[in-house]
Order: C-alpha cells, then sequence, then structure tokens
C-alpha cells in the first residue's frame, strides 16, 4: 500500500482497528505478511496493513499514520554490509526510537540482530513461515504495548486540545491569553499536562487498560520513579551502594533539601540507611516462632506495625520496581560528600510524590518531637467518670 492516494485513503478509512506497517525490499514477503495478517483479530479490533519497500520512509509513515506495529526486514538486497557498517533495518529501527516509540517485529533470512528484546522487539526468520509471524504479532498484542502506547498519545492530544482551546476562548478565565509571553502558554499547557498525570487522574486512565485497578489503595508502584527524573539529586532519591558489604547491597535514601543540592550550597549530603525489612528482627523473630501461635502472631502485628507507619523511628518502602521491601532507618545517619557519593553510590529511584514529602515529614517529626511527662491517665479518668456519676445522682434527687 504505497504511495497511492485510494491506498492511503483506504487505511485512513479503517476506523478502530490496529495499524500495521511492513518495509521490506521483497514485494513477495511484502504480500505473505499482508495475507498472514489480514484475518487477525486482537480485542475484537481488526488488523490493516500499509507496506513499503524504501526503508528509509518508516518515520515519514509513522508521522502520517497512528501505526502500532512495525515488520521490519533487516537487508536491504542481498549485499552484506561492510565491516562497521549497519544493515538498513537497524538504521530504520534507530530512526524509529528516535521518532517515537512502536514495538518492532524483524523478519528476515539475514542472521537476527541483537536488538532481539521481547516484547519490545521481536526477532522471527522468514524460514520459520508466516506461522511464526502470527505468533510473534500475537504476542506483542498480548504484551499489550500497543494499546498502552494509544492511551498515552490519546491523552496528550486530550489535554493538548483541551488547553489550547481554551486558550483560544476569550470566555474562559485565568487563561494566559494571545500576546502574552509564549513562554507562559508552553508552561500552562505543560503544568496541565503533568497534573493530569498525577496520582489523583491516573487512575481513570489506567482503568481503561485494567478494570480492576483501585484508586481506594496505594500501590507498591505508585512510591517511584524509577530511573528518576532529570540529573540532579533530589530530596527523597533512592540509592545503592557500588561497594556491596557480603552479598547484598546496601541501600540508603538522600534527605538533604533539594534546594541546598542544586545551588550548590551542601558541601555533604544527608542519608537515612535502610533496612530490608526481611533482615529486621521481628521477621526473624516470626520465623523463629512459627509453631507458637501466640508470640508468631504477636510478631507479626508488630510488623503489620512497622510496614503502617506506626513507628516514628522507620519509614516502610515496599517492594516494587527491583527495589526490594526496604525500613528507612532515622536512627542510622550518614553524611557523604558529593565526590564519595558519586564514587560509592549510584541513583537508581526517586520517591515519587507525596510519599517523598511523607518522608521529610516524618524525619522532622522524628528529630523535633518534645517529651513531656504522661499524665496518669487512669486517675484523670475515674475522676471524670466520678463526676459524671456524682452529677447523675444529684440531678435524680
Amino acid at each position: 500500500m504505497e504511495g497511492g492516494l485510494k491506498d492511503e485513503r483506504e487505511f485512513l478509512d479503517t476506523g478502530d482497528s490496529w495499524k500495521v506497517l511492513v518495509i521490506d525490499d521483497d514485494q513477495e514477503a511484502i504480500e505473505q505478511a499482508k495475507e498472514c495478517i489480514k484475518g487477525l483479530t486482537y480485542a475484537d479490533k481488526p488488523f490493516h496493513v500499509t507496506c513499503s519497500t524504501e526503508f528509509d520512509r518508516a518515520v515519514p509513515m509513522l508521522k502520517l499514520y497512528q501505526i502500532d506495529l512495525v515488520i521490519l526486514d533487516l537487508r536491504q538486497g542481498s549485499r552484506s554490509p561492510q565491516m562497521g557498517e549497519e544493515e538498513a533495518g537497524e538504521k530504520a529501527h534507530k530512526a524509529i526510537r528516535a521518532y517515537r516509540f512502536v514495538p518492532v517485529i524483524y523478519w528476515t533470512n539475514f542472521p537476527l540482530p541483537e536488538s532481539h528484546n521481547p516484547p519490545w522487539v521481536y526477532a522471527v526468520r522468514k524460514s520459520e513461515g508466516t506461522a511464526a509471524l502470527e505468533e510473534a504479532i500475537m504476542a506483542v498484542m498480548r504484551s499489550r504495548l500497543p494499546e498502552l502506547s494509544r492511551l498515552l498519545s490519546d491523552h496528550l492530544r486530550d489535554v493538548e486540545r483541551s488547553v489550547l482551546n481554551a486558550w483560544a476562548d476569550s470566555s474562559v478565565p485565568q487563561v494566559p491569553k494571545p500576546g502574552s509571553d509564549l513562554a507562559e502558554i508552553a508552561y500552562y499547557l505543560l503544568r496541565r499536562l503533568g497534573r493530569s498525570l498525577e496520582r489523583e487522574q491516573v487512575g481513570s486512565l489506567i482503568q481503561k487498560l485494567d478494570p480492576n485497578w483501585r484508586d481506594d489503595v496505594a500501590h507498591p508502584l505508585q512510591y517511584y520513579l524509577r530511573p528518576p527524573v532529570g540529573d540532579l539529586p533530589m530530596t527523597g532519591d533512592i540509592f545503592v551502594s557500588r561497594r556491596t558489604t557480603g552479598h547484598l547491597p546496601e541501600y540508603a535514601v538522600l534527605l538533604t533539601p533539594t534546594c541546598a543540592m542544586v545551588h550548590g550550597k551542601a558541601s555533604r549530603y544527608l542519608f537515612a540507611r535502610c533496612i530490608r525489612v526481611i533482615e529486621h528482627e521481628i521477621v526473624q523473630k516470626i520465623a523463629e516462632h512459627e509453631g507458637n501461635l501466640g508470640k508468631h502472631n504477636q510478631h507479626r502485628k508488630r510488623l503489620e506495625e512497622l510496614i503502617a507507619g506506626k513507628h516514628e523511628r522507620y519509614y516502610f518502602l515496599p517492594e516494587a520496581l527491583g527495589i526490594p521491601a526496604l525500613l528507612v532507618d532515622f536512627e542510622n545517619l550518614v553524611h557523604m560528600t558529593p565526590e564519595e557519593v558519586e564514587r560509592d553510590w549510584e541513583r537508581i529511584a526517586a520517591l515519587d510524590s507525596p510519599y517523598a514529602e511523607a518522608l521529610v515529614s516524618r524525619f522532622t517529626r522524628f528529630y523535633l518531637r518534645i517529651g513531656t511527662p504522661d499524665l496518669d491517665a487512669e486517675a484523670i479518668c475515674q475522676s471524670i467518670v466520678n463526676s459524671v456519676v456524682d452529677r447523675g445522682m444529684s440531678a435524680a434527687v
């Protein structure tokens, strides 16, 4: 389906279907791919194909169409590339990645590329037949990456449409108007986009993919941004030691205020070291008293209190995104210079909002709390009860 206006219109008019781009310089292979794909469906939607025999048409066609999957030959013609020279398919794939994300299936008779990395990149030999190609296509679809990509793209367009239409509508107050500094408009648009992707709003997007997603509970992966955003360290960033003691790496969380690090005012950074939950003494005692139901439940309750944040010394971090379940220990603090951090530690994740703020709040409360003598609660309670009883008796008389 290359270059003809009629074919392009047909492809654009395919409605709610999965769009596949096939790039191969062998017209016979293109026809085989089209024949393989034309009868497929996924999530009750058919597949439609557009094709090209030119590898450098990949990005221009992605600009024209909302492509969900690219099927790509590796070599153009039969000539082997010179030493250090990339195959035409690999060049096209790099150009695709530089423009936007889309899953790719290499379908080739030549040695498979090293970039084979399911479900993002599959590699299938043509000698295995179209059945193998069909299985790779359905594996990509089962990963739901095309659905996720569509969801994000549609959301970005919705936010852009909403904000720019509001900008054009003079009846909408508190929106920068034409004639405003362009930077103000850009800031307004980007902040609205960012706000639309915060926790309170993102749940409705996720429910389009998973109706069982619950917004009323915190999911462990909501705690983290991994890898962290930006190059500069921020309060709540999670670091792992480059120098392991024993067989397990050590974790620490950064507590120094972000502003002090951004402006270079902090000559030493403050960290709280972390304990793996499975190594905490309470967990060890749970295991030790497995046969003693009373003590087992007692220690289990203490562990639940740690997880629920009822011990001020610790801040619990759940297991997610390759980070083990941790307890940030506010009694185990260490100062390091930026040079020591760069040499000995790797910044692997950031705590997302509001968990970074909650961490700082808990840390501040732990060290600024003020102890006072306890009142005799039992005596005061008895005095109040006696007063109520005496008042009732007086009223009865």
